[in-house]
């Protein structure tokens, strides 16, 4: 898949804390040029940061362990961690 990134920091299990890199293989675990386009990527991006069945039951290490393991143990933390990225 190709590459994807966000510039600001963003809390959440699929970005890499340290880079801002999304885990687009969690969405796109086959890729096939020519008929898959980054285009593509945006709308199932959107989806994986809301819903939990993208990050919270996979079999997949997540990028950020500690927003999984807030997310799954500690809700509120977890929202209030993503909300003060949010704010910035």
């Amino acid at each position: 898949p190709p590459e994807l990134a966000f510039v600001s920091e963003v809390f959440h299990p699929m970005v890499d804390p340290q880079t801002g890199r999304v885990d687009l293989g969690g969405i796109f675990p086959e890729w096939r040029p020519g008929r898959d386009y980054a285009a593509f990527a945006l709308p199932h991006l959107h989806r994986a940061l809301l819903r939990r069945e993208y990050f919270a039951g996979s079999a997949r290490a997540p990028l950020n362990p500690e927003a999984r393991r807030l997310f799954l143990e500690d809700p509120a933390a977890f929202a209030d961690r993503a909300a003060a990225c949010a704010a910035q």
